[in-house]
Formats: structure tokens, C-alpha cells, sequence
């Protein structure tokens, strides 16, 4: 944990970790892949299949 003295960089540190979590971070459920990368995927097979996963 760390503690802020100013609610700007708490607000910024949330973001970065969002920005971080969609963007670079891989998700098991995905297929290891980001959000942002699993989001840009055409309707192949291996998407459907991940979407069965998780129904």
C-alpha cells in the first residue's frame, strides 16, 4: 500500500494501474493476451472459444 498527500496522485496512480491492466497486462482468460489486444481480434474461432469459457 502507499499513502498520498494529494488526491491528483491518487487519481493518478488508479489510472496508470488501469492503463497498465488493459493495455499490457495479460488476462489467463483471454488466452494471455490484454483486453485491448483481445478486443482487436477479428471473430476467429479461438475468440468464440474463450467467450464459451466464461458463459
Amino acid at each position: 500500500t502507499r499513502d498520498y498527500d494529494k488526491f491528483d496522485e491518487a487519481k493518478k496512480s488508479v489510472e496508470d494501474f488501469i492503463e497498465f491492466y488493459n493495455n499490457d497486462y495479460p488476462h489467463s482468460a483471454l488466452g494471455y493476451i490484454s483486453p485491448v489486444d483481445f478486443s482487436r481480434r477479428d471473430g476467429s474461432p479461438e475468440k468464440q472459444n474463450i467467450f464459451s469459457k466464461v458463459a
